[in-house]
Formats: structure tokens, C-alpha cells, sequence
């Protein structure tokens, strides 16, 4: 029978609350934890690496170097139940080791041994099919494929075809001498985006959606030229306010740092300590709050603007608000990007394909908003193709590969 193996999900935020997030009421972007509930299901269990602690109560838990104490309290705070396992040495082949790469093996400012040297040992030389989610590679892309290598794993799942479109990942994969096999599991809506559209009357202008992140790596640098991971939104965001008839921006801005705990020992101990005594007096499960970008506001957007423009990421790579958008039946205007062609989805029937300039977008709004009755028909089918595509058969092929 096949176990999944999850290694770590106590550190990945876009799964749960981390323990961290949770001691400072720091906002979680759960747009992940779909697949681990998925896995939950399954009756998946956990290892927990005894590395650098990227998150998890920093201070004191780096003294104590008790990452199972940091698990347990993870748990509690989600109110997950989860066994752990001490040891990989009886993975069969039919095993599946899984993890996040971003959290894991690198982050937006790189830290090393986020993994243990040890554990890294021990998931080469298991017998079970390796598998990392690689979201968020652009920050610290080298170091991250070097660790795939490190540590035999061959296969990835990306939010888009990164193998076949990012020239990011092209000079990464050069760089590392690594090229694992990628397989694409695109975003997935939250539940709350599933439920029908309101018949109410919209806003005819253009929702302008999403954060506005910069990476500092140097390979990304040299790749782009600028830092912006999202270029069109950040110039949106200074030409917004010349359209004020088409556009309305909801952009916001997200500092790659700001999920950093305290430098200072003494803080970070202090703030451990005071999150440990509120855990312990709060019910389980009640630690989530959630980002902007994903909280309840954009249900109220995009359930009020007739159309929607969620930049892509470098290299026309979507993300996860695309799929929030067309869910509640707002019409997605968007580049020409190969991860929507992936997904059948065709400009003038499920979509707007604008041309990536100011002009250009204005004008292929213009056009379809003069013509309400088609714009209607596209947004019940992109709608309609989102909310069917089979998520978790695609997920379970990817694992049974």
C-alpha cells in the first residue's frame, strides 16, 4: 500500500499556519492546501528535518533543537492530525517522499541546511519516488536545483510548464547540471470561489489584481533586468490612475522580506514563548488569517467587476488569482501564455488576450464591452472550464508516474 510522505509541512505557509506566522498574526496564504488536505485523506504522514529552522519559533527552538516540539505544535494551531515518522529506511518503491522546495531547500533570501544533511542522505537513498513542488523557484533557482540533485529527486510539479517556457529555469537547470522531469498541476481555486456567480449587475471596468513581489537573485537579474516578478502589474499600478474609466487596482505590494522572524535572539525567544502560552489557552485549529490577495475581498471583486487583469508572473506564468477570477465568472484578460493554451483555453471564448500594452488592453475591452451579450458567454465558459478541470485526477496521476 502507498504511503505518501510529506516532509516538513510544519515550515510551508501555503499550507498551513506556520507556527511563526501564527506567534506574530502574520496573514497565511494557504493556496496549497488543497494538496495536503488531499494527502490528508490519504493518511499521509510526516517527517520532520532537524536543520536550520527557517520559521518555526526561531529563538527558542534553535537553542532547544527540538524540531518534533515545533511539529506538535503546528498540529495544534491547525488542529491537524498527523503522524510523524522517524526514519525513511522502509520506503518501498511505492512510496511517495514529497515536498515543497521553497521553504525547504531555498527561500527569497537563501539560508542553508534548511533541510538536514542527514535527512537530505536519507531521502537519496530511499527506495520511494521522489517528488518536490517547486512554486516560487525563481528566488534562489540554482541553489534549488542543486539540491533537487543532491538529493536524487527527478521529478517536480510546477504551476505552469517551466521546462518549456522560463528561460529562468533554462539557465538554472545549465547551471545545476540538473533537469528534472516537470509536471504541471495548475492552480486550483478555493471552495469559496465555486459557488455561483451573483446575477447582480457589475462594475464595467477592468479589476486590476494581485501582489507586486521583487527577487534580488542574481540569475534573475541578469535573466530580466529589472527585479519586478510581475512587470505588467507594476506598471499598471503607476498607469492606473491616468485611466480611471477602465481601470479599478487592488494591486498591492508584498515585501519579500516581511515574513522574516526578528533578527534578535532575545526577541525572537520572547515572542516564542508569549505564542507558546497563547497556543496553549486557544482552541485548535483557529490560527489562519489570511493575505490580501487571498482573503474574502477578492470573492467581493471579482463577483463585482464584469473583467478582470491578473499580470502574469516573467515569462507569461499566471497565478493562482487567474483561476479565483474566472471561478466567480469575471472575465480574465490576460497575455498569450502557453500555461492557458495547456488548458484549452482559446481568446474570444474563454478569455481576453490583450497585447501586453496600456493601449491595447483598453482597446479589447472596449471592443467586448460594447458587446454584452458575448462577454456574458465568455464568462460562463471560463468559467465552466475552471471549475471542471479535474484537479485531484491530475494530481493522483503525477504521483502514480
Amino acid at each position: 500500500m502507498r504511503r505518501i510522505i510529506v516532509v516538513n509541512p510544519h515550515r510551508i505557509w501555503y499550507l498551513k499556519s506556520t507556527a511563526d506566522f501564527y506567534s506574530r498574526k502574520h496573514p497565511v496564504p494557504v493556496k496549497y492546501d488543497w494538496i495536503f488536505n488531499r494527502f490528508l485523506e490519504q493518511n499521509c504522514v510526516a517527517v520532520v528535518s532537524g536543520g536550520r529552522t527557517l520559521s518555526p519559533f526561531a529563538g527558542l527552538f534553535r537553542i532547544l533543537n527540538l524540531n518534533s516540539i515545533d511539529f506538535t505544535v503546528w498540529k495544534r494551531i491547525n488542529g491537524v492530525k498527523l503522524p510523524q515518522v522517524m526514519s525513511l529506511e522502509n520506503c518501498t518503491d511505492e512510496d511517495v517522499i514529497f515536498f515543497f522546495s521553497y521553504g525547504n531547500i531555498h527561500y527569497s533570501s537563501f539560508r542553508k541546511d534548511l533541510i538536514s544533511h542527514e535527512l537530505r542522505a536519507a531521502i537519496k537513498k530511499s527506495a520511494a519516488q521522489k517528488i518536490a513542488h517547486v512554486s516560487h523557484f525563481c528566488y534562489s533557482s540554482v541553489e534549488m536545483l542543486s539540491g533537487l540533485k543532491e538529493m536524487g529527486v527527478n521529478s517536480v510539479i510546477a504551476d505552469a510548464p517551466i521546462d518549456v517556457s522560463s528561460r529562468l529555469y533554462e539557465r538554472a537547470c545549465q547551471r545545476a547540471n540538473h533537469r528534472p522531469v516537470v509536471h504541471v498541476l495548475p492552480f486550483r481555486p478555493h471552495s469559496r470561489f465555486y459557488q455561483e456567480p451573483s446575477s447582480s449587475i457589475r462594475i464595467n471596468k477592468i479589476a486590476l489584481t494581485g501582489s507586486i513581489a521583487t527577487c534580488q537573485d542574481p540569475l534573475f537579474l541578469d535573466t530580466y533586468g529589472s527585479p519586478f516578478l510581475q512587470p505588467l502589474r507594476a506598471t499598471l499600478a503607476e498607469t492606473a490612475l491616468k485611466y480611471p474609466l477602465y481601470f479599478d487596482s487592488f494591486l498591492s505590494t508584498v515585501s519579500s522580506q516581511s515574513i522574516d522572524p526578528p533578527k534578535n535572539a532575545v526577541i525572537r525567544t520572547i515572542n516564542d514563548l508569549t505564542a507558546i502560552a497563547r497556543i496553549l489557552v486557544r482552541p485548535k485549529g483557529g490560527g489562519q488569517r489570511r493575505l490580501p490577495y487571498m482573503s474574502n475581498q477578492n470573492n467581493a471583486v471579482y463577483s463585482r467587476y464584469v473583467a478582470f487583469l491578473n499580470g502574469e508572473e516573467v515569462d507569461e506564468h499566471p497565478s493562482v488569482g487567474f483561476v479565483e477570477g474566472m471561478a466567480s465568472g469575471c472575465v480574465l484578460i490576460a497575455s498569450d501564455s502557453q500555461a492557458y493554451r495547456d488548458l484549452g483555453m482559446k481568446d474570444g471564448v474563454h478569455f481576453l488576450q490583450h497585447d501586453g500594452t496600456i493601449g491595447g488592453i483598453i482597446d479589447k475591452f472596449s471592443f467586448y464591452l460594447r458587446r454584452p451579450r458575448y462577454m456574458k458567454k465568455i464568462s460562463q465558459a471560463g468559467r465552466s472550464l475552471i471549475i471542471n478541470i479535474k484537479y485531484d485526477s491530475i494530481l493522483e496521476r503525477i504521483l502514480s508516474k
